[in-house]
């Protein structure tokens, strides 16, 4: 059995081998072109990087652009003011926003609502698509007043920002995070009373770690089993692997299927989540660690009130203090560096190779859903049991929603 999955970023199909209505194999076929991005980006000076990977997707071009320029910044050990990583860590709160919002309302509710599409529920259940264009729409400008513009960021470079939010444009923002706030809120309320399949087993999770945040641009990579290093030794650990009947690369950890992404970072940092999310998950009753792909939903919906309410505070900050314009000064070093920053779907990594005239000479690009591969189809093979009873097309939708929990991104997967 094989089938195109709907309401995903990119195209995929599943694919099924089905013996007495039990699924013995189960593989994810990435549909997208490559674009051969790495190879692009060789022989280019090193302004061009974030520019070009920040086309990689449409939907996730802020965390790309943000994670080449500290990729670039490592290779020519370069520091950056605390101002500058604040404002990216903005930019990324801005992307989560905006990618949970469309997934949880667009993608993923329409299934639990009974719905086919996202159009019919804008009719049927309007206050649904309200919120997430507005959560949408406050994810865009929190990007747009940072960076220039909602999609590929302008003024975001190697070495900090070419232009500088006003006042008056922060006053704004604020406003338009007062009002998200309790947007997010209701969205978390509404996606955790939500029934879900579930599919419990052991996994590794993987993520960006920090002693005092919840940390989505610098730090180690941790994981649940105990492991920490630095990204700059992520090879050493992450690998990538080829099979033959998918243009998509699959990640593996010491060999073996994790999950990255909004599960994983809740599972290693929920207690360091804003003061006011904590109170309403103790509301909630949720309880952690999260040990089922389904939770991803839950957790991203988390994630979206927090970042609204941290985005709000930091904001808020700029607003009191007020932004220094920095001067950009690079001296062009030859070396070798790592990025690490959180995407929405999990740890994305850039690594570049710069010789001492500026050109890059080397380029790989590790994606979230790459490193998510692995686990899914192993997923899928675990759901039988609860779907073999089950007739053909609704054993096939059980599995899109599965799919969609992961909330792949094959575009990046195929970069």
């Amino acid at each position: 059995m094989k089938k195109q999955v709907p309401r995903i970023e990119g195209h995929a199909l599943f694919y099924l081998h089905l013996k007495n209505g039990e699924i013995k194999d189960a593989r994810i076929v990435g549909l997208q072109g490559e674009r051969f991005t790495e190879s692009l980006v060789r022989g280019r000076y090193f302004p061009d990087a974030p520019v070009i990977t920040s086309r990689i997707c449409g939907i996730c071009p802020t965390i790309h652009n943000i994670t080449s320029i500290s990729a670039i910044e490592a290779a020519m050990d370069l520091e950056v003011s605390e101002q500058t990583k604040q404002m990216r860590r903005l930019m990324l709160m801005g992307q989560m926003i905006q990618s949970h919002a469309l997934h949880l309302y667009l993608l993923v509710l329409p299934d639990y609502l009974n719905v086919d599409n996202a159009f019919l529920m804008q009719k049927e259940h309007p206050e649904h698509w309200k919120r997430a264009v507005n959560l949408k729409k406050t994810g865009d400008k929190i990007i747009e007043v940072f960076a220039g513009r909602a999609t590929h960021p302008i003024s975001s470079v190697v070495g900090g920002f070419t232009k500088y939010p006003e006042r008056q444009q922060l006053t704004d923002l604020s406003a338009l995070l007062e009002s998200a706030k309790n947007d997010a809120k209701n969205l978390l309320r509404l996606f955790s009373a939500l029934s879900y399949k579930t599919i419990k087993r052991p996994s590794n999770y993987l993520a960006l770690s920090d002693s005092s945040r919840y940390e989505i641009y610098e730090g180690k990579i941790k994981s649940l089993r105990g492991h920490l290093f630095s990204p700059k030794n992520y090879r050493q650990f992450v690998k990538e692997i080829i099979r033959p009947y998918t243009k998509t690369k699959f990640g593996v950890f010491e060999n073996k299927e994790f999950m990255v992404g909004a599960i994983a970072r809740l599972n290693l940092s929920h207690k360091k989540l804003n003061p006011e999310a904590i109170e309403e998950i103790t509301k909630l009753d949720i309880k952690f660690p999260f040990n089922s792909p389904f939770d991803n939903i839950v957790a991203q919906a988390i994630e979206t009130y927090h970042f609204c309410l941290e985005a709000e505070r930091e904001v808020n900050r700029f607003i009191e203090k007020g932004i220094k314009e920095e001067f950009i000064n690079i001296k062009i070093k030859a070396g070798t560096g790592v990025g690490a920053c959180e995407a929405p779907r999990g740890t994305l990594y850039h690594q570049y190779e710069i010789n001492g005239q500026g050109i890059i000479t080397d380029c790989n690009i590790v994606t979230p859903t790459v490193q998510n591969l692995p686990s899914l189809e192993k997923d899928i093979k675990l759901f039988s049991p609860q779907i073999e009873k089950l007739d053909k097309d609704e054993k096939i939708r059980k599995i899109e929603m599965l799919v969609r929990a992961y909330d792949p991104c094959i575009t990046c997967a195929t970069q």
